[in-house]
């Protein structure tokens, strides 16, 4: 299944989205989440730089950019993440998909979710996309330092002992850090708001699941139905 289509089945945000077409695997290995928020970017991105009061600057290029690709694609680069992030989201999304959808729509869902839960926190900032940046920089900051030193680390031992590996301490330092920037104020929020509204959105895509098989079953009985489609 589409990514995109399986979004714009259940979206009734408001959030300006972006589905990005020949995103790599190596972006992702670098940081680079198939799901992320931008308060500002092209030529807005450039002035607001270049602005020398930055703290009044509105953005008006806000968007939650999305990998153009499969669901299967996007699970399967979580999966491959040694930060443990796949591990941790599915461990918060278990009770809301089991026995109800596969873990990988949830997860999808999910990540969407929580990227609105930032464009919500924008918005309610005015749009300003000082108050944004600045919102948690150091400890995001920190954080991001340690898990890239960290993964520097890594690549170097496994380079070393040609073993690609993870030890035990690594996978305990990777689950560590992810769990630290969770618990950032503004990830918590937004993994909050996803949360809280996870059940709902599957309740949607099931609903518009259940009306496109019954749209099938209908055309499939009367073809001269969908002829004019």
């Amino acid at each position: 299944m589409e990514t995109k289509d399986l979004i714009c089945s259940i979206n009734n945000f408001e959030a300006n989205i972006v589905f990005d077409k020949n995103r790599s695997y190596r972006e992702f290995a670098n940081g680079q989440s198939p799901f992320f928020f931008t308060p500002v970017e092209k030529g807005e991105r450039k002035r607001y730089e270049k602005s020398e009061n930055k703290n009044e600057f509105t953005s008006t290029t806000a968007a939650i950019h999305i990998m153009d690709s499969s669901v299967e694609e996007i699970e399967k680069l979580f999966k491959q993440d040694d930060s443990g992030i796949y591990e941790y989201t599915c461990k918060m999304i278990r009770p809301y998909c089991k026995g109800v959808v596969d873990i990988k729509i949830g997860l999808v869902l999910f990540q969407f979710l929580h990227e609105v839960g930032h464009w919500n926190q924008f918005i309610s900032l005015d749009k300003n996309v000082a108050a944004y940046t600045t919102w948690n920089y150091e400890q995001e900051k920190n954080n991001y330092e340690k898990m890239r030193a960290l993964k520097d680390s890594v690549l170097q031992r496994q380079a070393r002992e040609k073993d690609n590996r993870l030890s035990a301490e690594e996978r305990m330092l990777f689950r560590q850090y992810t769990e630290e920037y969770r618990n950032i104020p503004k990830e918590k929020e937004a993994d909050e708001f996803a949360l809280s509204y996870l059940k709902e959105t599957i309740d949607k895509y099931r609903e518009v699941c259940r009306n496109k098989n019954s749209n099938s079953t209908i055309k499939r009985r009367n073809p001269a139905i969908g002829s004019n489609c």
